[in-house]
């Protein structure tokens, strides 16, 4: 009913994110599932398409949107099906210089390539790696778009050959090498950026790229990795990668 009023839907995903944001026990799943079941989802979704001007009913909803898929790849599959990723494209590319937009954003990128089947390339076809490389570049100092931005990367590389050479093209590589080398002493982004380097470098899953490969090397990658062995050497996640 009220569709253009900002205010209106604001509040609105607000306080759908609120009912969704419960525990992780059963009564916090049936909330958010409830979410879903009663249409939240598809009016979040258009409130992003009706309010795109309003960066702040566009923060609120994909908040929300994250809110109730978390925990189910059912949910995260309901996110897709209302076609939430073509708005959270756009408003992802509206709004550059916006950290938590970009931030929450590429978490919500990052949960369809995690938890849905083919999930990665669903996020491909609709320029997310496009979009997560411009906020990796728009924040290259800040770790947290760093960890989020890596470990969505790690995901869309570890889908196949084309993915990976996607990545590759949009400029991923560098900024992998650029990010670990800055933040060496964050274990996590280490271990991020090591399965990032593992799945553009082929993994142990599909063929194996040389042109890749040698890229990565000459640009650093391996000795990046071998100094993540070495300042980490008793974190078993760490070493894994």
């Amino acid at each position: 009913r009220f569709l253009s009023v900002a205010d209106v839907q604001l509040f609105g995903c607000f306080a759908l994110c609120n009912i969704a944001g419960g525990g992780t026990d059963e009564a916090g799943e049936k909330l958010r599932q409830q979410v879903v079941d009663e249409g939240g989802v598809g009016c979040v979704v258009e409130a992003m398409r009706c309010c795109m001007e309003h960066p702040a009913v566009c923060l609120q909803a994909i908040r929300t949107l994250r809110n109730v898929a978390l925990g189910s790849a059912t949910r995260w599959q309901a996110v897709i099906d209302a076609d939430a990723l073509p708005a959270l494209v756009a408003i992802l590319e509206k709004f550059p210089t916006d950290k938590q937009i970009q931030l929450r954003g590429c978490r919500v990128l990052m949960g369809i390539a995690a938890c849905v089947t083919d999930g990665e390339l669903v996020v491909a076809d609709l320029r997310g790696t496009e979009v997560v490389v411009a906020a990796l570049k728009e924040f290259p100092g800040d770790v947290e778009v760093a960890k989020v931005g890596f470990k969505l990367l790690a995901y869309v590389a570890a889908g196949n050959a084309t993915l990976q050479r996607r990545v590759e093209l949009a400029g991923g590589i560098d900024l992998l090498i650029d990010g670990m080398t800055r933040f060496r002493d964050d274990c996590e982004l280490q271990e991020i950026g090591c399965s990032a380097v593992c799945n553009l470098a082929g993994g142990m899953t599909y063929t194996l790229s040389h042109a890749r490969r040698n890229l990565i090397v000459g640009a650093g990658g391996l000795e990046l990795v071998i100094t993540a062995m070495k300042r980490f050497a008793d974190n078993p996640s760490v070493q894994k990668e």
